[in-house]
């Protein structure tokens, strides 16, 4: 066979395998990645920080050669810390939007209840 024929991601693999066996580390979910998604459902902004932190930590880790895996969780973290982030964000210029606009807020309160 001749070397041409390889892609060079098979035996980048390899060399990543032999070298957490060496070092003798298993590839374990990144902490922060696993936090996000958590952190996310009930505590949204600190679920988009803990994602952005996770998914930056597992790319510098491919960078020097450790497949560590939580991507996934990562990204989902900061999905959904984003979405959280988005409502709370919506809330609370809806609230300044009552405070500065009294007389409007009145009439939307009268309209919802119905008078």
């Amino acid at each position: 066979m001749k070397l041409s024929n390889y892609t060079g991601s098979s035996l980048q693999g390899q060399r990543i395998r032999r070298g957490n066996q060496r070092a003798g580390k298993k590839n374990k979910y990144d902490l922060f990645a696993a936090l996000a998604v958590p952190a996310g459902i009930f505590l949204g902004p600190v679920g988009l920080v803990l994602g952005i932190i996770g998914l930056r930590r597992i790319a510098k880790g491919r960078r020097v050669g450790m497949e560590v895996p939580g991507r996934g969780a990562a990204i989902t973290g900061i999905v959904i810390g984003a979405l959280w982030t988005l409502y709370i964000v919506a809330g609370i210029i809806f609230v300044i939007w009552l405070y500065a606009n009294p007389v409007e807020a009145q009439q939307l309160m009268d309209g919802l209840a119905g008078k």
